[in-house]
């Protein structure tokens, strides 16, 4: 009996130690997650940034050039039954479905449609780290440890919400849909990814989240899915014009401005970094370049075994089908690395819920830490050097990073 209360004893002493301790299965420590679990400061803060980035947005979709007044001409012609892709400002460069579907909110003019894609995009960032939390962590609520990966991505988010652009929309319903794979609810999970390949081309990449594990139903839903709402349009347009908005607006307008975009010094896509950093011009060596590159990116993601939902790995998997999502985009625009959230979430994840000890937990330490380091580096090497080195070593560490 006595030996039993010692033990008892020595429990209590040790369990706040205990606490400090991560495990896969365990509860998280109690030294980082002393915080109250509570959103509210989160939603404070991106209510507050709300506020500034809609008076930008609402001049900008009066009278601008950048994403927000893309949309809104685009939905505007789709509501007067003309083309979307007629634009000699600026290239309209997604599905009629997304001017088709901003049509309510274009209606009562440029600013309140400012006020509400502000707004918007800010509930999305919300909705974005609250299924980020529940995948990587279980929870369902948010602490101030869930914000790191948000802190060292913020120039890219603030850069694509300024413009209005659908980055953060994309990320929200991209998770949402690997959150409904986890919990084994294939049918939602492609409805959602049909819904981002709807808005932009590029995320129906994550199809191969069903085919990489011979998922053929969900493959089939994701293909059907996006078919029937890119139909979706044709309650007010004709078929035959919707047919000719695809084929010849936007596949056309596509194929027009992909070369030029491609060497334009805001891409940081690896090829055609490459290829204006050694002056190279574009052409059939750059589309072939870049076709390899996106093939040996696929194919190497597809070569890594596919670990099973329960698996701590799991994640890590899920993160790097993202990044090969983007790393086979021709372009990538500085804010599609808010689509960067999940991946180095979940790589945090990882490392603070595993063993650290040994040689293992050493090389795992340091490749997060050199990958938030990096990260950092990007964000500020065009600030620190206003230059052209400056932007030779920001394509240099968005490379190292990703």
């Amino acid at each position: 009996a006595a030996r039993a209360a010692d033990d008892a004893s020595d429990a209590n002493r040790s369990a706040p130690m205990a606490c400090a301790n991560l495990s896969v299965t365990g509860a998280p420590p109690t030294i980082i997650f002393t915080c109250s679990r509570n959103p509210a400061l989160l939603i404070a803060s991106i209510t507050i940034l709300t506020c500034a980035t809609v008076p930008k947005l609402a001049r900008q979709a009066s009278d601008g050039t950048q994403d927000i007044a893309v949309y809104y001409r685009a939905s505007r012609q789709i509501s007067a039954g003309n083309s979307p892709y007629r634009n000699e400002r600026m290239a309209y460069l997604y599905p009629p479905l997304f001017a088709f579907a901003l049509k309510p909110s274009t209606s009562f003019g440029p600013v309140p449609f400012a006020v509400f894609w502000g707004v918007s995009l800010g509930a999305c960032w919300v909705w974005a780290l609250l299924v980020i939390a529940r995948l990587t962590s279980e929870s369902q609520t948010l602490c101030a440890m869930d914000l790191v990966p948000s802190l060292i991505l913020l120039r890219w988010i603030l850069n694509g919400w300024a413009r209005g652009q659908v980055a953060l929309l994309l990320l929200a319903l991209v998770c949402q849909g690997l959150l409904f794979d986890r919990n084994g609810r294939g049918a939602l999970a492609a409805l959602f990814i049909a819904i981002a390949g709807g808005i932009k081309i590029f995320p129906l990449y994550l199809a191969l989240l069903f085919i990489a594990r011979r998922d053929a139903t969900s493959t089939f839903l994701v293909a059907i899915f996006w078919t029937l709402l890119q139909l979706v349009p044709a309650i007010q347009i004709a078929p035959a014009q919707l047919w000719d908005m695809i084929q010849q607006g936007l596949l056309g307008t596509v194929a027009q401005q992909l070369g030029a975009q491609q060497l334009d010094w805001d891409n940081r896509a690896v090829v055609a970094s490459l290829f204006r950093m050694f002056g190279a011009h574009r052409g059939p060596l750059l589309t072939l370049g870049t076709v390899l590159w996106a093939a040996f990116c696929t194919l190497l993601f597809m070569r890594l075994k596919v670990p099973r939902r329960d698996s701590p790995e799991r994640n890590l998997w899920l993160a790097l089908l993202l990044v090969s999502m983007l790393m086979s985009c021709p372009v990538i625009w500085p804010h599609y690395f808010t689509l960067l959230l999940f991946p180095i979430t979940a790589s945090l994840a990882f490392v603070s819920q595993s063993s650290t000890t040994g040689a293992a937990g050493a090389r795992k330490i340091l490749l997060v830490g050199t990958a938030a380091a990096s990260a950092l580096l990007n964000i500020n090497a065009s600030w620190l050097l206003d230059t052209s080195p400056g932007d030779a070593m920001e394509y240099a560490t968005n490379v190292v990073f990703v």
